[in-house]
């Protein structure tokens, strides 16, 4: 009988120890409930559940603005190995504006699937999840929407007496079709279905290109004590595409 006993208390103690074990995806390893082909992940740990919780999210948006980034770069960089002069006029504080407010619309939906105390460091882990199914979703969402605009800028573009609105509309819709080729990107990695193009990003350059030659800019530069300020101002001008008049 009291063989019985302390056989079912290490049985007990067995299946404790089992219960409270450490997960698999602690420490930002893989979890078997939401393996990578199917999940965003992102792990945080703090003293306190709620930090712990937040850290988790944070990482998962950090990973995902990482994908975003580095999508955007290698659409720039194929533009250039292209020699498509469209790279040249490309806004990149723009594009990056359209990534800051719009990713997160884009990972929305992020929830903490589990979350583990260690026994010993009494340190909380959490772990972050979102359905790559659903990032599909809202990417195909995001690129609908960069297509409408395009064309409504685009529209713009051609029609008007002012000039210099002309080219702020052109240039728009250069900078949405570059972001959503980036967007393309990552939606593509997913082996979703591919949304096909209304628009060239080579034509919207050449068409920003057009505008751009219709305007002809004469600088001039008061006290300038380097000597350099006015050369330096037209090269700008003359990389942005303007016509740089020198007399």
């Amino acid at each position: 009988m009291r063989k019985n006993i302390i056989a079912l208390l290490m049985l007990a103690v067995v299946v404790s120890g089992c219960a409270s074990g450490r997960p698999d995806w602690a420490d930002g390893g893989n979890s078997k409930d939401f393996p990578a082909s199917r999940y965003f992940t992102g792990f945080g740990t703090s003293s306190d559940l709620g930090a712990a919780k937040s850290r988790a999210r944070s990482d998962l948006t950090r990973q995902f603005l990482k994908k975003a980034g580095d999508a955007a770069k290698a659409e720039v960089k194929a533009l250039r190995r292209d020699n498509t002069g469209a790279a040249l006029l490309v806004n990149g504080p723009r594009v990056s504006g359209i990534f800051n407010r719009r990713s997160g619309k884009i990972i929305n939906g992020v929830k903490i699937a589990d979350t583990w105390r260690g026994p010993k460091t009494d340190s909380y882990y959490a772990l972050a999840v979102l359905a790559r199914g659903q990032v599909a979703g809202n990417l195909r969402s995001e690129i609908e929407r960069l297509d409408r605009a395009t064309g409504t800028y685009v529209k713009r573009s051609g029609r008007g007496d002012d000039i210099l609105r002309r080219i702020r509309a052109a240039s728009i819709a250069l900078d949405a079709q570059i972001a959503r080729g980036a967007f393309y990107r990552i939606l593509r990695k997913s082996g979703k279905k591919a949304i096909a193009d209304q628009w060239q990003v080579a034509t919207l350059g050449a068409d920003l290109d057009r505008l751009l030659k219709q305007v002809r800019i004469a600088p001039q530069v008061v006290d300038d004590t380097t000597g350099s300020l006015l050369t330096s101002v037209q090269g700008a001008l003359s990389e942005a595409g303007f016509r740089v008049n020198a007399d």
